[in-house]
C-alpha cells in the first residue's frame, strides 16, 4: 500500500520548484526532468513482470527500492542536464517495476471486496502521499532552493525492512497453468482508456504551476499548498473507492469519473482567486483518486491469475504513458490559445465522454430491463 507513495513522488515531489527548474534548464527542458521518468516507467513496468517470474517478488522489491533512492537523490549533487537525466530515468524505471510488483501482490492475495478496498487504500496512499509532497516541498525550495526535493525520493530505503517481510510467501505457491499474452492483449480497449485519462490525472502536477502563474500565483509554497488540494480529495476519492463499487459498475464509475475530472479542469481555468481553485481541485480529485483502482480491478477481473505480472505491467504502461504525453498534448493547444484554454478544451473532452459512458449505460440498462419481456 505504500508503493503508491513513491510513484506519486516522482512528479509531485519537485512539481513546486519546477519554476525554478525552468530558470536553470528552460521551460522544455524543466518539463522533460519532471517527466522524463514516466517514460521509463513504461520500460520498466513493460519488464517487470519478467523480472518478477524470475527473481521473485521479494527480492525485486528490495533490489528496486534502492535503484528508486539512487536515482532519485541524484538530483541534489548534480547541476548539468545530462546527470540529471540519468538519475531520473534510473528513478522512472525502478518505480515501474515497484508499481507492477505491487499489483500483482495484490491480485495474487485479495478477491473480490476486499480487493477493491485494498487498491481504493492504495490510491488513497498515493494521494496523501501527493498532498505531503506538495506541500512539503515548496516549503523545502523555498527554504533550501530547488535541490532539496530531491532528498524526498531517499524515503524509498525505509521500506525495504517491510518488503523483506512481505513478498517472501509468494515462492510457495504453485501456478497450474503458465503465464500467457493473450489474455493481455485481449483487453487492449482497457489500457488506451487509462492512458487518456492519465493525461488527465496528472494535469494539475504537470501543468498547474503554469495555470497558477497565469492567474498571478507564482510563491512556490503557494503553488505547493493549492496543488496539494486535489490530491487531497484524490485520497478522499481513494478512500470511498470500496464502498462506490458496490453501487457503480465500470461504465459508472467512469462517468463519475469523467464528470468530476471535466468539471474541475474547466472550473480550475475559470477560478477568479484561490479559493474558486481550491473549489476546483476538490472536484477534479473526487475523480482522479479512483481512476487507478477502477482500471486496476477491472485488468485483475478478466486476465487470469498467472497473467496478472503482464497485465498489470501494461497497466503502469498505460498509466504512466498518459502523463509522459501530456506536455506534448498541452504544448499544441497552449500555443494556440494560452494555457487556460488547453486546460479547458482537455475538460471539455472529458465531460463529452462522460456523456457517452451514460448513454451506453442506460441503453444497457434498457436491454436488460427489455430481456425478460422478450423471453
Amino acid at each position: 500500500m505504500l508503493i503508491p507513495a513513491l510513484i506519486a513522488m516522482i512528479v509531485l515531489a519537485i512539481a513546486p520548484g519546477l519554476l525554478d527548474l525552468a530558470r536553470v534548464f528552460g521551460t522544455s527542458q524543466a518539463q522533460l526532468i519532471q517527466t522524463l521518468p514516466m517514460l521509463l516507467m513504461i520500460v520498466g513496468a513493460g519488464c517487470a513482470g519478467l523480472i518478477a517470474e524470475r527473481l521473485g517478488r521479494r527480492t525485486t522489491l528490495i533490489l528496486f527500492m534502492i535503484a528508486y533512492a539512487l536515482g532519485g537523490g541524484v538530483g541534489y549533487v548534480v547541476d548539468t542536464l545530462a546527470p540529471m537525466l540519468v538519475g531520473r530515468a534510473i528513478l522512472g524505471f525502478s518505480a515501474g517495476v515497484l508499481m507492477t510488483t505491487a499489483y500483482g501482490l495484490v491480485g495474487e492475495y485479495y478477491e473480490g471486496q476486499a480487493r477493491e478496498r485494498i487498491l481504493g487504500f492504495m490510491s488513497m496512499t498515493g494521494s496523501l502521499a501527493a498532498v505531503l509532497m506538495l506541500a512539503l516541498g515548496g516549503q523545502l525550495v523555498e527554504a533550501f532552493g530547488w535541490r532539496a526535493p530531491f532528498l524526498l525520493y531517499l524515503i524509498s530505503a525505509v521500506l525495504i525492512p517491510l518488503a523483506i517481510g512481505v513478498g517472501g510467501r509468494t515462492a510457495v505457491k504453485r501456478r497450474e497453468q503458465g503465464p500467457s499474452w493473450g489474455p493481455v492483449f485481449a483487453i487492449w480497449p482497457i489500457y488506451v482508456l487509462l492512458t487518456a485519462y492519465t493525461i488527465g490525472v496528472f494535469m494539475m502536477a504537470i501543468q498547474g504551476a503554469f495555470l497558477l502563474e497565469s492567474h498571478g500565483v507564482t510563491a512556490s509554497s503557494t503553488i505547493g499548498t493549492l496543488l496539494a488540494v486535489s490530491s487531497l480529495f484524490g485520497a478522499l476519492g481513494g478512500f470511498c473507492y470500496g464502498f462506490m463499487r458496490r453501487w457503480l459498475d465500470f461504465g459508472g464509475m467512469f462517468v463519475w469519473i469523467s464528470a468530476t475530472m471535466g468539471g474541475g479542469l474547466v472550473l480550475a481555468v475559470w477560478a477568479p482567486n484561490n479559493a474558486w481553485f481550491v473549489l476546483a481541485s476538490f472536484v477534479t480529485g473526487l475523480g482522479m483518486g479512483v481512476v487507478e483502482a477502477t482500471i486496476a480491478s477491472e485488468i485483475i477481473k478478466r486476465v487470469p491469475e498467472p497473467s496478472h505480472d503482464r497485465a498489470l505491467g501494461l497497466n503502469v504502461v498505460a498509466m504512466f504513458l498518459g502523463p509522459f504525453l501530456n506536455p506534448w498534448v498541452v504544448a499544441p493547444l497552449v500555443a494556440l490559445g494560452g494555457i487556460g484554454f488547453a486546460v479547458s478544451l482537455i475538460g471539455g473532452a472529458y465531460l463529452v465522454a462522460g456523456g457517452g459512458f451514460l448513454l451506453v449505460g442506460i441503453r444497457r440498462s434498457q436491454r436488460r430491463a427489455a430481456a425478460p419481456e422478450l423471453r
